[in-house]
């Protein structure tokens, strides 16, 4: 068995290689969807890089800039035009890391915060329950 990685840009210049077709039979691709939350990302570095398995001091976000970086590095350019017009505008100006912490299912600076309605019968409620 054996078990490898590559870029789409890599396999599909590999498949135009005239010996293709001897390696195909041999070899089964198995596409594997990227992770692209960088929080789970960066807890797979949690669990497998510690101070005691590299011998060195670990920076407190070392593996949180790296779980970002890695899912940066997979990110494509958001594609307004495949969305409904009322989202076209945002989207387009989503930068990478907005569309990182989509992914990771956070708000984006650009998404605005919903304000919760302000009841003026609210003010007469011990300032505990307001």
């Amino acid at each position: 068995m054996f078990i490898a990685s590559s870029n789409d840009r890599y396999v599909n210049a590999f498949k135009e290689f005239p010996e293709w077709p001897s390696f195909k039979g041999r070899i089964e691709l198995v596409q594997v969807p990227y992770l692209l939350d960088y929080a789970k990302e960066a807890g797979i570095y949690d669990s497998q890089v510690r101070p005691e398995s590299v011998g060195k001091h670990i920076s407190p976000h070392a593996t949180s800039v790296a779980g970002l970086f890695a899912v940066l590095t997979r990110l494509t350019r958001p594609a307004p035009d495949s969305v409904p017009e009322p989202l076209k505008e945002m989207i387009g100006k989503l930068t990478p890391i907005e569309k990182a912490d989509l992914y990771t299912l956070r708000r984006p600076l650009c998404v605005p915060v919903p304000q919760p309605h302000r009841n003026p019968a609210r003010r007469l409620l011990p300032p505990a329950q307001r």
